[in-house]
């Protein structure tokens, strides 16, 4: 038998085999490279797309226009989004001109063409460190890209924080620590722009990473103002007398000198990231009786994070582009010179914001009520009805399986929004958010929508009352016949869609003060002998309340006369009325013969 010998592949074929393979991969490669990047854009642009609804959400929460750079990746922390790119020629932008991020390739942000005419009421030029191209200076770098660009941006930033690593903070009120803190910082500073030099993108040329490091170099110390909580840096502020005439010849385009008056023009002022407060400016030079004026020629946000601005920040400026601050923000009496209170603005929107209206683009129904126990415990009823929530037609209706009523204190309603279409093109619809804000007595509620095209649909002013605040003004005398009782309801409360037109329902029993009579040295005395309490309920409704500018509330006001019509039985013997006990307050809507009610409020 012979064996079969298997032939194998000639030098000649294995040459050809190669060569085909080589030439799909010359074909291949670049396609499926080509490919790759695509879907990483369109992903980038995606993200853009997501990032860019959130913003116009918080806009519209906020009332704000646009936002500063280092607010954007605080603001969607809490929505699992990147602001990372995956491409070294494309990043992220903040485009502050429509409150929008975008996913941009380096050439579409540096170029020269296609310079948008921006029509927003604010003029964008370069204010900020991520306002990096001057060609569209709208444009704020928002990217965590790993390279040179990321790390100039996080070292103006930081840049007190990096020079203060190492150093012991409580050695700063020495003028030697400040001044080797300032050298530290312009040291970062010039090896970021350096480092610059590495930059290399496609459509990026010598021209325009020249523009970054020009632009870069203006944040020195001595053009800007770097702030943290202890201390505002600035080489001027931080120079004697000798020194200042020496810097005086070398930048005198920032600041002039003549030997008593300092004039210093400031274009920027960095504070550092989650400063919660601005404190007082003290220039060296002053114990020197040199007098400082401070021309800030940029407008600045004071950021979000600060509470108090303290006395003397700002009492060297003569002029000012602008300050904006949001009203929360306390600012010393005396923290503000003339011209930067003249500057003062606060942070309001012209953002076009769509305000639905009850009855017209939403109602308001209740699936879920909750009661608090005298014990300080809540507890939540549902309405399930064949296994499904149902609407809960009326609070007086609803039964908590798992407390007993006579320990429950109050109840309320907790609304659901139910959106209607006369407004509304839902299928547009990318994102629904709803906010809740507690504070003592009521929970309010705001709702905003965005859509497809970025525009806001907000929904406000309503919630639910967990308590209320009320008091009775009667006599505490034997004979008192008027008693008046108030319920006061906050503003806002009042507002609320669904309090609309709410009225008071209080529930009271006739109460006896008594007295008896007893010896005394002149003679007989009628003294308090304790009270007596009427098995009977009376009901009072009171429709409107009248404001109180003062307390900043409505005031629902009842007063009952001829309390003496009103009987307790004590022994048998009828006696006639002069005090009242409240047994239960009730905010409802409707009508006294068919109330909804809203809240319940009991007391023994």
């Amino acid at each position: 038998m012979h064996s079969i010998k298997k032939k194998g592949f000639t030098l000649t074929e294995l040459i050809v085999v190669i060569a085909i393979i080589g030439i799909l991969a010359a074909v291949l490669i670049p396609s499926i490279t080509g490919y790759i990047k695509k879907a990483k854009v369109s992903k980038g642009v995606q993200e853009a797309k997501n990032i860019s609804v959130v913003l116009a959400a918080e806009a519209a929460f906020q009332d704000r226009e646009y936002f500063e750079p280092y607010e954007i990746s605080r603001i969607i922390e809490d929505y699992d989004y990147s602001l990372e790119s995956t491409l070294e020629d494309y990043r992220f932008w903040y485009d502050a001109s429509k409150n929008e991020v975008k996913f941009l390739s380096m050439e579409e942000v540096f170029g020269s063409s296609g310079r948008q005419n921006l029509s927003t009421k604010k003029s964008f030029q370069q204010d900020c460190i991520e306002a990096l191209s001057s060609s569209h200076p709208e444009y704020r770098y928002v990217d965590t890209y790993d390279d040179e660009l990321t790390k100039i941006v996080f070292t103006v930033r930081n840049l007190p924080l990096l020079a203060l690593e190492g150093i012991d903070s409580g050695s700063l009120d020495s003028q030697a620590k400040k001044v080797e803190i300032l050298n530290k910082m312009d040291n970062l500073l010039d090896n970021a722009i350096d480092n610059l030099d590495n930059l290399s993108y496609k459509g990026f040329d010598d021209s325009d990473r020249q523009s970054i490091k020009n632009y870069a170099s203006t944040f020195d110390t001595i053009q800007t103002v770097y702030v943290d909580n202890n201390i505002m840096y600035n080489r001027v502020y931080f120079s004697t007398k000798s020194e200042l005439q020496e810097l005086s010849n070398s930048h005198n385009n920032i600041f002039t000198f003549d030997g008593n008056i300092v004039t210093l023009n400031v274009s920027r002022m960095v504070f550092v990231p989650n400063i919660t407060l601005i404190s007082a400016c003290q220039p060296f030079a002053e114990e020197e009786n040199i007098e400082f004026r401070v021309n800030i020629t940029t407008a600045f946000e004071i950021p979000d994070t600060v509470e108090i601005v303290k006395a003397n920040s700002f009492k060297n400026v003569v002029a000012c582009a602008g300050i904006v601050a949001k009203n929360s923000v306390l600012f010393d009496p005396e923290a503000l010179s003339e011209a930067a209170m003249e500057a003062k603005i606060d942070r309001t929107s012209y953002l076009n914001v769509i305000t639905l209206l009850n009855g017209v683009d939403f109602d308001i129904s209740y699936y879920s009520a909750e009661a608090k126990l005298n014990n300080g415990i809540v507890v939540t009823y549902t309405n399930i009805v064949d296994g499904q929530e149902a609407v809960i037609s009326d609070l007086s209706d609803v039964v908590f399986l798992n407390a007993n009523e006579e320990n429950i204190i109050s109840k309320y309603l907790i609304p659901n929004i139910n959106l209607l279409s006369a407004t509304i093109n839902y299928s547009k619809i990318e994102k629904v958010i709803v906010r809740r804000s507690l504070s003592e007595n009521i929970c309010t509620y705001t709702a905003v929508l965005v859509d497809e095209d970025l525009n806001c649909y907000r929904l406000e002013n309503f919630g639910y009352v967990s308590d209320i605040d009320w008091e009775v003004k009667q006599e505490f005398s034997f004979d008192n016949n008027e008693a008046t009782i108030r319920v006061y309801l906050p503003t806002y409360v009042y507002n609320y869609s669904n309090f609309k037109d709410a009225s008071i329902e209080i529930e009271w029993m006739p109460q006896v003060l008594k007295s008896k009579v007893t010896s005394g040295l002149t003679g007989a005395v009628e003294v308090f002998d304790g009270f007596a309490l009427s098995d009977e309920k009376i009901k009072i409704y009171i429709k409107d309340g009248k404001y109180d500018a003062v307390n900043n509330c409505y005031v629902y006001e009842h007063t009952i006369n001829n309390l003496s019509t009103y009987t307790v039985n004590v022994d048998q013997v009828d006696m006639a009325c002069n005090q009242v006990d409240i047994s239960q307050i009730s905010i409802f809507t409707g009508t006294e013969e068919e109330p909804r009610y809203l809240f319940i409020r009991k007391y023994k």
